[in-house]
């Protein structure tokens, strides 16, 4: 489903076909995100970064990621992974030291270790800088993309559904809250309160389909779900 889809749903959901803002749909969607863990947003893709030759800085922002957890990188002729050693930028310069011969030039070598720097990961250095491109991965937690019109929501497209119902639970608390402040009779009043009172029991709902999607992000492939049966003494 993705951002146009889900406007669509809304409107439909909220009765109200003039609804063209993303505003509580992203409050939503980073909520689920938050909820539910959103592993799916792992950056473990190989290639997703190209350590290129002669070259030990290489931006980050590109990649969203609020958290890394391991960069890694392929070897040119076994083809397998490695895993880099982070070091603090302190550790990593007396890393440096130690393959720098004593024309300053470092060894010629697939990079090893790395340190980041900058408040919002911005710069990754490596060491050894390699003589060659290597292939690369990153992975870590992505921030919570926002809704584009044509943009595919993340996760599960089956539970893309809990996102809407949840956007949808904030809606009716807004258009209730904004009918409160400005009613003038008991009715108004009354319908004020109906409409923030169906807005949380929507937004209830949806936590609670929340569940579903923890249970399937984060499967027990080695026991049941089931509760265990208990044996009946006489």
């Amino acid at each position: 489903m993705n951002g146009e889809e889900l406007l669509s749903y809304v409107r439909h959901r909220v009765a109200d076909h003039q609804l063209d803002n993303y505003v509580h749909g992203n409050r939503a969607l980073r909520e689920y995100c938050q909820h539910t863990g959103f592993n799916w947003l792992r950056e473990v893709e190989g290639a997703a970064i190209q350590f290129i030759a002669d070259r030990a800085e290489y931006p980050l922002a590109e990649f969203g990621l609020r958290r890394i957890d391991g960069i890694w990188v392929q070897d040119a002729t076994s083809q397998e992974w490695t895993l880099l050693v982070e070091k603090t930028l302190q550790t990593f310069e007396e890393y440096v030291g130690t393959v720098t011969d004593d024309s300053g030039d470092e060894d010629e070598d697939p990079p090893a270790v790395y340190t980041l720097q900058g408040p919002d990961l911005l710069t990754l250095r490596v060491s050894p800088t390699p003589s060659q491109s290597y292939q690369g991965r990153v992975s870590g937690i992505a921030n919570t993309p926002v809704i584009e019109r044509l943009k595919e929501l993340p996760g599960p497209i089956e539970y893309h559904a809990i996102v809407g119902d949840l956007w949808a639970g904030f809606q009716l608390e807004h258009e209730g809250l904004l009918r409160l402040k400005s009613a003038e009779t008991e009715n108004q009043l009354f319908v004020a309160r109906g409409l923030m009172d169906n807005g949380r029991a929507g937004v209830a709902v949806a936590h609670a389909a929340m569940q579903k999607v923890v249970r399937d992000t984060f499967p027990n492939r080695t026991g049941s779900l089931r509760w265990k049966k208990l044996k009946l003494t006489r």
